[in-house]
C-alpha cells in the first residue's frame, strides 16, 4: 500500500470512528423533546422558585395544553374518550397549604417545592419536589419526585419518580370512576377501581377492577376480568425517567423507623433518616452523597434526592 493510499485509509477510518463516537453520545444523550414532561417540570420549577403564581387569573397556558393533550390521548388509548381533564387553570385560585380552612373549600391553586395537604377537591398542585395528600378528588397532581395519596378520585396524577396510592377509585363504575395515573418511574396502588396507570419502570397493585395499564405487565395479586393491559401510544409525552449514576452504586437494604432507610453504598453500610444529611458512624457527611437526602419512604419505595434529581429505589420485599 503507497503513502497516499495510507493517508486516505487512516483518514476513513478516523471520520468513521468519530461518527460512531457521536452517534452513540447522541443516543445517551438524546436532544430534550420539548413535549415532554421534562419541559413541564422545568416549567414548575422556575414558577416555584417565585410567588407570581398567586396574582389573581394567572395560568401557564403551555403545561395546560400539555395536560389536555396527554389526557385526551390516554382517555382515547383507554377505549374513554370523553374523559377530561377534572380540573384548569380557570377554575382555581391561589391558596395557601398551610391554611387548612382556605383548602377545603375546593378549587384551589398550589405551587411549591414540596406540597402537603390533607382534603384536595378541585386543586391543581404543581410541585417541584413531592406532593402528600391525604384526600384528593377531582385533581390534577403533577410533581418531579413523588405523589403520595391515601384516598383518590377522578384525578390526573402525574410524578417523575414515584406514585404511591392506598385507594383509587370511587367504586362507581364506568368512565372516570378511577384516576389516570402517569409516571416515569413506578406506581405503587393498595386498590384501585377504573384507574389507568402508566409507569415506566414497573407497576405493583393489589387489588384492581376495571383498571387499564399500559405497557409492561403489571404485578397484581388480584385483579377481575374487567382490567386490561394495552400498548402504550407511539410518541406519548411522558418520557422513561433518566438514570442517575447513583444507582449502580447504591443499594437498599430496608427501612428504619420511624422514616429512614438502611443502604450499601461503595461497600460500605449506611442509616439514612428522612429528609437529613447523609452521614457515617462518626456522624460526618458522606462526601460522595453531599447534598443528597432521603425524600420519601413508603410502604413499598423509597426515594433519595438532591433537590433537583429524585431516584426511586425498591423496597426489599416483606418490609
Amino acid at each position: 500500500m503507497n503513502k497516499l493510499l495510507r493517508i486516505v485509509v487512516l483518514v476513513g477510518w478516523t471520520v468513521l470512528a468519530s461518527g460512531i463516537a457521536l452517534a452513540a453520545d447522541k443516543e445517551r444523550n438524546p436532544k430534550p423533546d420539548p413535549n415532554a414532561l421534562e419541559m413541564v417540570l422545568a416549567r414548575i420549577r422556575g414558577h416555584a422558585a417565585k410567588n407570581d403564581w398567586q396574582a389573581d387569573g394567572w395560568s401557564d397556558a403551555t403545561i395546560e395544553t400539555w395536560l389536555e393533550t396527554t389526557t385526551a390521548v390516554l382517555a382515547t388509548a383507554s377505549g374513554q374518550p370523553n374523559y377530561k381533564l377534572p380540573v384548569k387553570f380557570a377554575d382555581v385560585r391561589a391558596v395557601d397549604p398551610k391554611n387548612i380552612r382556605l383548602a377545603i373549600q375546593g378549587g384551589g391553586l398550589i405551587v411549591g417545592s414540596n406540597v402537603k395537604i390533607t382534603h384536595a377537591n378541585r386543586h391543581l398542585i404543581l410541585a417541584d419536589g413531592n406532593a402528600d395528600v391525604s384526600f384528593a378528588d377531582n385533581c390534577v397532581i403533577v410533581a418531579r419526585g413523588v405523589v403520595s395519596i391515601a384516598h383518590c378520585n377522578n384525578s390526573l396524577i402525574v410524578a417523575g419518580s414515584a406514585v404511591e396510592i392506598s385507594h383509587d377509585g370511587n367504586g362507581i363504575r364506568g368512565a372516570g370512576a378511577g384516576s389516570m395515573v402517569l409516571c416515569r418511574g413506578w406506581v405503587d396502588i393498595s386498590h384501585c377501581q377504573g384507574t389507568c396507570v402508566l409507569a415506566h419502570e414497573g407497576i405493583t397493585v393489589s387489588h384492581a377492577r376495571g383498571a387499564t395499564f399500559f405497557g409492561p405487565e403489571p404485578k397484581t395479586s388480584s385483579r377481575d376480568a374487567a382490567c386490561q393491559v394495552v400498548k402504550l401510544p407511539m410518541g406519548f409525552p411522558v418520557e422513561p425517567r433518566p438514570e442517575d449514576p447513583l444507582e449502580k452504586k447504591l443499594e437498599i437494604l430496608g427501612a428504619v423507623k420511624p422514616k429512614g432507610i438502611v443502604f450499601r453504598f461503595d461497600g460500605k453500610r449506611y442509616t439514612a433518616d428522612l429528609n437529613q444529611p447523609i452521614v457515617d458512624e462518626s456522624g460526618m457527611i458522606v462526601a460522595a452523597l453531599t447534598g443528597w437526602k432521603v425524600s420519601f419512604v413508603g410502604d413499598e419505595l423509597a426515594v433519595i434526592s438532591n433537590g433537583q434529581v429524585d431516584v426511586p429505589f425498591r423496597l426489599p420485599e416483606g418490609q
